[in-house]
């Protein structure tokens, strides 16, 4: 499972000390970035297939607190273990993340493997948003 967010309304700096290359000069405008939320989305799954074969999902888009859109999205991965030896929850600039950073979206990124016992975590998070203005998505198979 695959959680992403948006970047941040103002310029950050990363652990190191240096400006985190999420966000843009100046913040990125949660109005803007909320209406080409969907075109990132379409740009991130696209690169995650080139770089890990075949990938399936289901996303359920929510809002943060903040008024900005993240998803988090259940994903069958071809190349699973490839994409899980690319991400390093304590570096900022592992491959992942910096894939997620560079189709728009902001540096938290969180993975998770779930497993078959796992599925009432996932639902959680579809049920949830079905409640809300949010909308779920899916291109996995019946």
């Amino acid at each position: 499972m695959l959680t992403v967010t948006a970047p941040s309304t103002r310029e950050h700096r990363l652990p190191d000390g240096r400006w985190c290359r999420c966000t843009p000069v100046g913040g990125v405008n949660l109005a803007e970035f909320n209406t080409l939320a969907r075109r990132h989305f379409n740009d991130l799954v696209t690169y995650l297939r080139r770089r890990y074969g075949d990938v399936q999902y289901a996303r359920s888009a929510e809002v943060q607190d903040r008024g900005a859109l993240h998803f988090h999205v259940l994903m069958r991965v071809e190349s699973v273990n490839n994409m899980l030896r690319d991400f390093k929850p304590t570096d900022p600039h592992c491959a992942l993340r910096v894939l997620v950073e560079s189709v728009g979206f902001g540096h938290e990124v969180k993975v998770d493997r779930v497993d078959t016992g796992h599925a009432w975590y996932c639902a959680k998070y579809v049920s949830k948003s079905q409640g809300r203005t949010s909308r779920s998505t899916s291109s996995l198979p019946s």
